[in-house]
């Protein structure tokens, strides 16, 4: 979980991921996404 919080950060100027309902999408170039879950 750690690598793809560290990824959303790096990601976030270029307004390529969503966070909703703390649940996170992230785009990447190639249109392929990730989807995630913000654990509190």
């Amino acid at each position: 979980m750690g690598h793809i919080v560290l990824l959303l950060e790096r990601r976030n100027s270029m307004k390529l991921w969503e966070y909703v309902d703390k649940n996170v999408r992230l785009i990447l170039e190639d249109g392929t996404y990730i989807k995630g879950r913000v654990v509190d």
